[in-house]
């Protein structure tokens, strides 16, 4: 996996197939996720929780997707934030 994470972009999606999404974030900040289903969206929601220091962290979630899910939506602090790299394994 870490072949294929640019560590220049903040958020990164790479599918792994039809049903297996990650999602990759590096922020200097400390970041809560909260993931919910709304139809055939799945929305990830970060939200800044602190300072994490001078390293940027990288964090990475797993999503899977049934037949139903068509949409990726990625909101940081509440606004609809496009995600920077796509790619796939």
């Amino acid at each position: 996996m870490q072949n294929v994470i640019d560590p220049t972009a903040q958020l990164q999606l790479i599918n792994e197939g039809d049903d297996i999404s990650y999602v990759v974030y590096q922020f200097a900040e400390l970041v809560a996720a909260d993931i919910e289903e709304d139809g055939e969206t799945i929305k990830v929601n970060l939200n800044v929780a602190g300072e994490a220091g001078d390293l940027s962290k990288q964090t990475i979630y797993k999503l899977t997707l049934d037949e139903d899910h068509e949409i990726i939506e990625i909101f940081v602090n509440g606004e609809a934030t496009p995600i920077d790299v796509v790619s796939g394994i």
